[in-house]
């Protein structure tokens, strides 16, 4: 089952990720015709160290100080993902509960 919830969270990330980078391309495009692709590349860059920033945050605010940590703290699932997970019959419950 922790196999399986793996999957899924990682599946709604990626997609997350995918329709976030969609909409960053195609806006991209639309507004930069002409910028050259080591600017996209950068662009990029400053994408990935945006995500790194939020990271970071997201770990502070709930004190762990390594994935590791992150990943022994309480997992709350709300809003899409866990009407998801609903609709699979996995109970994110169990999911907040470790410790």
């Amino acid at each position: 089952m922790k196999n399986i919830f793996k999957f899924i969270l990682i599946s709604a990330i990626i997609g997350l990720i995918s329709s976030k980078t969609e909409k960053f391309l195609s806006e991209f495009e639309t507004k930069n015709p002409s910028i050259a692709p080591a600017s996209f590349l950068q662009l990029i860059e400053e994408k990935i160290n945006q995500f790194t920033r939020e990271l970071k945050t997201a770990m502070f605010l709930v004190g762990a100080s390594n994935i590791e940590e992150l990943k022994q703290k309480r997992l709350i699932i709300t809003g899409k993902t866990r009407e998801i997970l609903t609709e699979l019959n996995i109970d994110t419950k169990k999911y907040a509960r470790r410790i």
